[in-house]
């Protein structure tokens, strides 16, 4: 069985980030989750998962999306402090940039323009501009960004949200987590 997550926050990180809620999950339930798991199955390394192999326990695979900075600063001592194996699969392009995904943008900007607006119309608006044309995208992105400018409304990205270094994967690396690709670029590959 093989396990995705994107991102594992601390409870201060968890309030001030732009991503989507669907993708976090908080630094205390992984860490429960890391121990569980740790106890009642048998982790191992996703390149070493051979369907059809026999075990005495469930086997379990930890896979990370995306290469965000968490990965590196909650995840990593976490699952080793449990021997659990990792899998990230980063973008090369994105790396080392803080808010490097477009939906992170749209929640940030939203966020400014309306402060209570409800995560249902953010969630909304992410779904229509994940139909669109990247080249689309980019320039609705930039009309919401000219109108946090034209009204005055201060406009932040969050520190937070913020992906690897290379240096950190060489590190991870160094570490024993694999590394595999998510595309270059993060892209919708039917919309490119």
């Amino acid at each position: 069985m093989a396990l995705a997550f994107h991102r594992v926050l601390n409870q201060s990180d968890y309030v001030q980030t732009h991503s989507q809620p669907e993708i976090l999950l908080r630094e205390h339930t992984f860490r429960e989750l890391a121990a569980y798991v740790a106890r009642n199955f048998e982790t191992l390394d996703l390149h070493d998962a051979v369907p059809g192999t026999p075990s005495k326990r469930l086997r379990m695979v930890f896979t990370f999306d995306d290469g965000w900075w968490d990965n590196y600063e909650v995840v990593l001592p976490i699952a080793w402090a449990h021997k659990i194996p990792l899998t990230i699969f980063i973008c090369p392009q994105t790396l080392g940039r803080t808010a490097p995904f477009w939906p992170e943008r749209v929640v940030a900007l939203l966020r400014a323009l309306t402060p209570n607006i409800r995560t249902s119309e953010i969630k909304r608006e992410i779904e229509q501009l994940k139909r669109e044309a990247p080249q689309d995208r980019e320039q609705k992105l930039a009309r919401l960004a000219q109108e946090t400018t034209r009204r005055g409304v201060p406009f932040e990205l969050a520190s937070i949200d913020r992906t690897i270094s290379w240096q950190e994967i060489t590190e991870m690396d160094r570490a024993g987590v694999k590394f595999g690709s998510h595309t270059h670029s993060h892209e919708i590959l039917t919309c490119v």
